[in-house]
């Protein structure tokens, strides 16, 4: 008889939701002058990492591991281009209000040029899943946009790369309902 932890049937019983699925999430930036209306335009993002650096501490002639600060690295979408450029003059004008193009002036204190940005999973069914994280950063790099002529049946997209300073993403992780892993049958 084979062993009851390595049967198909059971292993669909362990989980009593459905699975989360990486194609299923949109992306929110909140704030004002410019408008970013980019919710349908994110083509990919990710869940930031959370990051806890180490300190070694030594101790006869063996090191202690203790935990460190957090860190936030940097975080990247895929935006899909619309025809008009309005997603990429919005950034474009969020990057010059930080730091000129031109005369290098900032509209924007240290801590205003940071905007929430909010990542949303979502579920089969079409709601809000209960983990989302918010970050807050603000645009380092607009990607360039490939052009070609031997591109065709193709849409535009760049890359931002976001200057990440902190995330609630633990807050949300805390507050967050979880599933339910069902108990192991013998």
């Amino acid at each position: 008889m084979a062993d009851p932890k390595f049967l198909v049937d059971d292993f669909g019983l362990q989980y009593s939701g459905d699975y989360a699925r990486s194609n299923l999430f949109h992306v929110t930036i909140d704030g004002e002058k410019p408008s970013l209306e980019i919710e349908m335009f994110v083509k990919t993002a990710s869940l930031p990492a959370s990051t806890i650096g180490v300190v070694e501490v030594p101790y006869q002639n063996r090191k202690m591991k203790v935990p460190g600060d957090r860190t936030f690295a940097d975080w990247t979408a895929t935006v899909i281009n619309d025809e008009g450029y309005m997603t990429r003059k919005a950034f474009l004008q969020w990057q010059a209000q930080i730091v000129g193009f031109k005369d290098f002036k900032t509209n924007y204190s240290v801590g205003s040029a940071h905007r929430p940005i909010l990542i949303q999973p979502l579920k089969r069914s079409g709601g809000n899943t209960s983990h989302k994280v918010e970050i807050y950063g603000w645009p380092s790099e607009i990607g360039a946009i490939d052009l070609s002529w031997e591109t065709a049946d193709t849409i535009q997209e760049y890359t931002v790369t976001f200057a990440v300073s902190w995330d609630d993403g633990a807050k949300a992780a805390i507050e967050a309902e979880t599933g339910k892993l069902a108990a192991l049958k013998p």
